[in-house]
């Protein structure tokens, strides 16, 4: 998914849209977390260890759909698309505005045309490329129990 939000930008860039220099130093932060990631803020800290017992940490694919998180529409490209614009919208919305679409244009009302644009053009190159920029999915399951005194 990464990957078709750098090709969409280079695009926009491309077509002189968003201003070369915002995408040049553009870095989309992610964290891809572990079990021990989820474990350390309970386990270290005096109170939350005192106070939970972690029933369940762990990292894994889900049953379905491990390799592409909406494969099962893949059969129909356009709701194929609108589900992975959805959820780049979702996710990441903020920080393409602040960190890429904000610097990338002259104003406010630019910086908005151009998440549209970017939207509209993330949705074209799913539909137009279903599969070719999948989304593999680990979940991260946390389940805990509260100690009584």
């Amino acid at each position: 998914m990464y990957r078709a939000l750098q090709v969409v930008a280079q695009s926009m860039a491309d077509d002189g849209l968003l201003d070369r220099s915002a995408l040049d130093s553009f870095v989309f932060g992610l964290w891809f977390r572990t079990e021990q990631d989820a474990r350390d803020p309970i386990e270290l800290d005096p109170v939350l260890s005192n106070t939970f017992d972690i029933v369940e940490a762990s990292v894994r694919p889900p049953q379905n759909n491990a390799s592409d998180i909406f494969g099962d529409l893949i059969g129909n490209p356009a709701a194929y698309a609108r589900k992975y614009t959805d959820y780049m919208r979702a996710f990441a919305d903020t920080t393409l505005r602040a960190q890429l679409f904000d610097p990338g244009a002259k104003n406010c009302a630019d910086a908005n045309l151009l998440a549209s644009e970017f939207y509209l053009r993330f949705e074209e190159l799913y539909q137009k490329h279903p599969g070719k920029y999948r989304f593999p999915l680990l979940m991260l399951t946390v389940i805990l129990r509260k100690r009584h005194p």
